[in-house]
């Protein structure tokens, strides 16, 4: 796509985003990489935020298939096969098919949250993508901070994820709350592939 597809009202806020990167990196080769892929992100954001979770739910699904399977082989005709697994397990199979069953009812429950909150998984997907845009393409470390007169002192990267995530979201038509840390602290934990939030 070009930037000259974007609608007038969109030209605004690609220039600002442009400008806003080309501060925070010299390398203009991949500012104009990096805006684009923010550019692709924000039209998914926009346009197609049922998509994204439509993917999350059919993973849950595939597992749940799964899970549902591998109760039903639990079922072994060969008593041998049973005896040989409890043996090298040390433990029951009723505790494999607990265990599986509490793994499907919160699979279940997974898939009710992805339905109930497909505009917040949406926008927490995109926090993910501007910090994996900003860390991959432009050699930024995102962090949580604040975009604060006393943090944005000329010096590069300044906020920088704030910032750019702010501008993005504008880009996307989404008017950013006053406080995005929240919305970023999840960006980042899942670029650290940490979606339970140990570490951030």
């Amino acid at each position: 796509m070009e930037f000259s597809e974007l609608l007038p009202a969109k030209e605004q806020h690609v220039t600002r985003l442009t400008k806003l990167l080309q501060s925070l990196c010299e390398d203009e080769k991949a500012v104009q990489e990096a805006l684009l892929q923010i550019v692709r992100e924000s039209e998914m954001l926009e346009s197609d935020v049922a998509m994204r979770v439509g993917g999350a739910r059919r993973e849950i699904r595939a597992l749940i298939d799964s899970l549902q399977k591998s109760s039903t082989l639990l079922e072994f005709n060969h008593p041998l096969a049973l005896q040989a697994l409890c043996a090298a397990w040390r433990h029951p199979i009723g505790v494999a098919k607990s265990q599986i069953a509490e793994l499907i009812d919160a699979a279940n429950a997974a898939l009710a949250l992805l339905e109930d909150n497909q505009p917040d998984y949406g926008r927490r997907d995109f926090a993910y993508q501007i910090a994996k845009i900003l860390q991959n393409m432009l050699e930024i470390r995102p962090v949580v901070s604040q975009c604060h007169p006393d943090i944005i002192n000329g010096k590069r990267g300044g906020a920088a994820y704030e910032r750019v995530l702010r501008e993005s979201m504008r880009l996307a038509g989404i008017m950013p709350p006053t406080d995005l840390r929240d919305l970023m602290r999840t960006g980042l934990r899942l670029l650290n592939g940490d979606a339970r939030g140990d570490q951030v």
